[in-house]
């Protein structure tokens, strides 16, 4: 008896969607990241500044998060209706 008679191989494609939402929310973290050190280095010398600094990175960190989320969703259901397509 053979293992090779599986069944057919999938092949999934990369997803264009997917990929971009990535691009979005791994640029929004880093760049919340970022402002965060500028934050702090600004910080000693102009306190009202590195507040406008502070809340910028606050903005760019929910947007990567929200994006994140978005992207884990956006993932869940291609996977279903790709089982439900297959079916």
């Amino acid at each position: 008896m053979s293992s090779d008679a599986r069944g057919p191989k999938i092949h999934r494609t990369p997803n264009l969607a997917i990929t971009v939402l990535v691009a979005i929310y791994v640029v929004a973290l880093i760049s919340a990241i970022v402002l965060y050190f500028v934050g702090f280095a600004v910080r000693p010398t102009d306190a009202a500044g590195a507040a406008d600094v502070f809340a910028w990175g606050n903005r760019l960190g929910v947007l990567g998060v929200f994006g994140g989320m978005l992207h884990l969703a956006v993932g869940a259901i291609r996977h279903i209706v790709e089982d439900n397509a297959r079916r």
